[in-house]
């Protein structure tokens, strides 16, 4: 089958979110925290207002956990341009960007060039293991839920391949555990799967509806995930035992109506950042009560996130890529991110 193309693939999206919002689980068609205010989709291939974010703070005096300041709070700067779209977004042990571009892998450097260094068929999540590796979604040739074409791959920073699993139709997100396997989250189903590094594949969680962003809290024992193709845009958690093993699971929050939840990540202060794809922002999200808030807006699809890494990428803000737009955004923050289970 010829790969889907992206217009086709948003109405295939579209129409899929309607169906899970009419039977997914946990779907209570609760849409009171919807933003009437919303930036409209920013169409420039640039923001002129951003501060220029080339150059490392020279204020940092080489310390790479102090916050920059070269760009203010809440504000966003375009850090690379030229994708035809991008999903997933990774930074390896000593720094390296890394996003899934439309049929491969890229890296990108802090001055905003990039080269491919892996070419996939339809890449999606990209986390890194401990090993500086990187485990890849790759959707296939077709997006649709009943062709089970998806695989897992692992790729190393300079372009080696290998297949590490397949049996997944859509991969979508994926994460590293603090016990050493993969979650990898599939949104055209309700399962979240488990993936060992010898290519093991098993359900870890049925019953979660449109799965998507996935990020660990603070003492590692609730996962956080993105309810993406459910009209009411929820976010659950999902607690675990001792051992890892996924318990019981709750909707924490709804985010604003069609906000099509999608990428996830944790500030060191313990709350949750998602992106709003269909809405063009980014919001945070207090577990414990639900509430949340905006912190940036005026971005077209934004995607998959990472708190910066390294000397040369501000580790108080979060690097952001967009499904059917041609940039990598910085946005930020003025606070750390959590490490996550692979630092």
């Amino acid at each position: 089958m010829n790969r889907v193309q992206w217009p086709l693939m948003f109405m295939l999206l579209a129409l899929a979110a309607l169906a899970l919002a009419c039977g997914g689980a946990n779907n209570s068609g609760d849409d009171d925290h919807a933003d009437d205010d919303a930036a409209p989709a920013d169409d420039d291939a640039a923001d002129d207002d951003a501060a220029d974010d080339d150059a490392v703070d020279d204020d940092a005096d080489d310390d790479t956990t102090a916050c920059w300041t070269d760009l203010p709070v809440g504000e966003k700067a375009v850090l690379a341009q030229g994708f035809a779209g991008s999903e997933g977004i990774g930074f390896s042990s000593t720094g390296e960007l890394y996003v899934s571009a439309k049929t491969g892998v890229a890296h990108v450097h802090p001055d905003g060039s990039w080269e491919m260094i892996a070419t996939l068929t339809y890449p999606i999540g990209i986390a890194f293991g401990p090993d500086d590796v990187m485990n890849v979604c790759d959707f296939g040739a077709s997006i649709l839920p009943g062709v089970n074409d998806g695989a897992m791959y692992r790729v190393t920073m300079d372009g080696a391949t290998t297949l590490l699993a397949g049996g997944i139709a859509n991969p979508n997100f994926v994460t590293y555990t603090p016990w050493g396997t993969l979650l990898v989250s599939d949104a055209m189903t309700q399962t979240i799967y488990e993936v060992t590094l010898d290519g093991t594949l098993t359900h870890w969680i049925d019953g979660v509806a449109a799965p998507n962003g996935m990020v660990f809290s603070e003492d590692r024992r609730a996962l956080y995930v993105a309810g993406t193709l459910v009209f009411d845009s929820p976010v659950y958690r999902v607690d675990l035992d001792e051992s890892g093993h996924a318990q019981t699971f709750a909707t924490i929050a709804h985010l604003d109506a069609g906000a099509l939840p999608d990428g996830a990540a944790l500030d060191e202060n313990g709350l949750v950042y998602l992106t709003e794809n269909g809405l063009g922002k980014i919001v945070r999200v207090d577990p414990t009560t639900g509430a949340y808030e905006v912190v940036a807006s005026g971005m077209k699809t934004p995607a998959s996130m990472a708190f910066g890494r390294g000397p040369n990428f501000d580790p108080c803000s979060i690097y952001v890529t967009e499904t059917f737009n041609a940039l990598v955004w910085r946005v930020s923050l003025g606070v750390h991110g959590y490490p996550l289970a692979s630092e």
